[in-house]
């Protein structure tokens, strides 16, 4: 299947393919960098659920196309180590996550802004079922456990066989977001108050 996600204000698009449950990861992570990084681009976060977290879509670099708005890509990281945070600076729309390592083939985009994917029984059949909640804090722990059933180990275990495949068929050499081994916008460094 193939879906488009983009900015908020449209100036910056893009196409993701080949995507279906078998091919990505589908998360809710509650980290506070997550947090901070969605509220310091937007003080109302549409990406943040009742609870904090931010829906995820892991998927293959190779798998991402930018269609329109090259100019308007931007990045940031919280920490010197953390993730590279792909924002659309025109609107501050949340875009991608990655690793800071150019030979990882692995990006997170957020499900908010993927076009289509706007109910949960989309996003199931699309996606498949959330298969990992990560850094879910103990005082969120009894309110979610009566949620749908998450089997963190299973989805572990499927986002290790995904890398496995990108790795083998060199996905982290056809990403959008590298050139040379080199971001395609340099990182700005953002101090943030981290969320809890």
């Amino acid at each position: 299947m193939e879906l488009s996600f983009g900015c908020r204000c449209g100036k910056l698009q893009g196409r993701l393919e080949r995507v279906q449950p078998s091919r990505v990861n589908r998360v809710v992570c509650y980290c506070g960098f997550c947090q901070s990084y969605e509220r310091y681009l937007q003080p109302q976060s549409p990406a943040l659920d009742v609870n904090g977290g931010t829906e995820l879509m892991q998927l293959s670099p190779a798998d991402i196309h930018l269609m329109a708005g090259h100019d308007h890509l931007a990045c940031l990281k919280l920490t010197e180590g953390g993730a590279l945070r792909f924002y659309a600076k025109c609107c501050q729309t949340a875009l991608m996550n990655t690793s800071q390592r150019s030979n990882l083939p692995f990006v997170s985009i957020p499900l908010s802004s993927i076009q289509g994917l706007d109910t949960d029984e989309k996003r199931q059949a699309c996606l498949g079922p959330v298969r990992i909640r990560a850094f879910v804090p103990d005082t969120l722990k009894p309110a979610l456990a009566n949620g749908p059933k998450v089997h963190k180990g299973l989805g572990y275990l499927h986002l290790g066989r995904l890398l496995l495949s990108w790795f083998v068929q060199g996905a982290a050499k056809q990403s959008p977001l590298w050139q040379n081994g080199e971001p395609v916008c340099i990182p700005e460094r953002v101090r943030v108050q981290r969320q809890n």
